[in-house]
């Protein structure tokens, strides 16, 4: 086969290949380059399928937050327009709709995610995390509390009670625990260190990975109060999940953090 060529190489003049006439773009001629072998065809196939793969699972992930931030902002929006006494029970009902709304979203893109992300909900891990996690949990509701009382003094703000909504509409105290508790610490564990981290894991580093989700997490909230120890909280939950790759040490912080401060509430020993 004879060397390919460039013809018309002057200025201002198309580039052709000599030895088959091929229009050039570049000094190569693509029409007279080797064929890849199978292993390198293979190679490039699958790069090209990780690449798409990767491309997929971000915007589900990328989905998974805009709609679970939709669905925060307009409970938010419905929260306060019945914050006062006679409207506490509408908000109870409000909260419980949003979590109804988070559940099914956490619940259909798991389903699109799942063979990427399976190995975090199937793996369960040393029980020695899981007594970390609740040791955890107790140093976030103490960070935490610490963090939001100088805010409350410095603006004169209300405290913020969870269960009121709850009890005010006559649903108790084991509602109060479902719905504050156990139920954000398994569908947000579940959004955020199941499908979003580890689908970011696809594209990002794992630490990277690790403080995109922390911040989402702290801006889904809504509290800029609140952000500075949701971000650490997301940090442990995120560095969690990475180490031990399993989400399930998480949801034990989460609740118990949440839980602590229902327990808080209920029994009035804040720090």
């Amino acid at each position: 086969m004879s060397e390919p060529t460039t013809t018309g190489a002057e200025p201002g003049t198309p580039r052709f290949c000599g030895a088959c006439g091929t229009p050039l773009d570049t000094g190569l001629c693509p029409a007279c380059l080797p064929a890849p072998s199978g292993g390198e065809l293979e190679e490039r196939v699958g790069r090209a399928r990780r690449s798409v793969s990767a491309g997929r699972l971000f915007n589900r992930a990328l989905m998974t937050y805009v709609l679970f931030l939709l669905v925060s902002m307009a409970a938010v929006i419905g929260v306060t327009a019945f914050a006062e006494d006679d409207g506490l029970p509408i908000v109870a009902w409000i909260e419980i709709l949003a979590m109804g709304l988070q559940a099914a979203i956490a619940v259909l893109m798991l389903c699109l995610t799942w063979p990427q992300v399976r190995a975090s909900f199937t793996t369960l891990p040393r029980w020695t995390w899981f007594a970390g996690a609740a040791a955890g949990g107790l140093g976030t509701f103490v960070l935490a509390t610490l963090l939001i009382l100088p805010w409350q003094w410095a603006l004169g703000a209300e405290e913020l009670r969870y269960s009121d909504p709850f009890l005010a509409a006559g649903m108790g105290w084991a509602v109060v625990v479902a719905s504050i508790a156990i139920h954000p610490a398994i569908v947000e564990e579940a959004a955020f260190r199941g499908i979003i981290q580890g689908s970011l894991q696809s594209l990002l580093r794992p630490w990277e990975a690790i403080v995109v989700g922390a911040v989402l997490f702290a801006i889904l909230h809504l509290s800029p109060a609140a952000f500075p120890h949701l971000l650490i909280m997301g940090l442990a939950l995120g560095w969690a999940r990475e180490r031990c790759g399993s989400i399930y040490p998480g949801v034990v912080l989460h609740a118990v953090h949440n839980g602590l401060c229902i327990a808080d509430e209920a029994f009035g020993f804040g720090v």
